[in-house]
């Protein structure tokens, strides 16, 4: 249970609607709501997870946890819990306390895109090249991984998307994807 303990006190925020105000915070955020359980369902995978391999698992689920905020910004944003660090909305001259109005700011898809950007950025870090531990990683945590660089590099098509429709990778491709990393 002490994956789970930090989980907690992240999901109590969630519902509070707490916004960071940096990246760092965004980061360590949704590294304590998500981090614990996929590390915990790594132990059950296998009992024998590396040090380095659990801090690896860890940062993948938080970068998981940060692009399903992405995914969910206009709906979150909708019910006054913009997930996006306030710093970054800042630097674009977004108002976060502007909430559903914020949504139609012409500046808003430029500060999607530059998060899109960073979270595959460091999603490729965490890959195979960048990594050597993660080929050690349980199978759902390297093909995750991949699904969710997959769906950054989608989005960074048209990043706008974001604003305007649900987006999912098709569940053919993610079997793809799946069938790809397990051969």
């Amino acid at each position: 249970t002490g994956y789970l303990v930090p989980g907690i006190g992240a999901a109590l925020e969630e519902l509070s609607g707490w916004q960071p105000d940096s990246d760092a915070q965004w980061r360590s955020h949704c590294h304590a709501l998500h981090a614990g359980a996929w590390q915990l369902g790594a132990r059950v995978c296998d009992s024998q997870i590396a040090a380095e391999a659990t801090e690896l698992i860890g940062a993948i689920a938080s970068l998981s946890g940060q692009l399903q905020q992405v995914l969910e910004f206009v709906p979150r944003t909708s019910a006054s819990r913009c997930p996006l660090p306030r710093t970054l909305l800042q630097s674009h001259q977004l108002d976060a306390a502007a909430d559903i109005t914020m949504l139609s700011n012409p500046r808003l898809p430029a500060a999607i895109k530059e998060t899109i950007t960073e979270l595959r950025e460091a999603l490729i870090r965490c890959g195979p090249r960048g990594a050597v531990a993660f080929q050690s990683l349980p199978l759902f945590c390297r093909i995750l991984q991949r699904i969710n660089l997959t769906l950054c590099t989608q989005l960074l098509r048209q990043p706008a998307r974001v604003l305007t429709e649900r987006v999912a990778l098709a569940p053919l491709r993610k079997l793809w994807i799946a069938w790809r990393e397990r051969h």
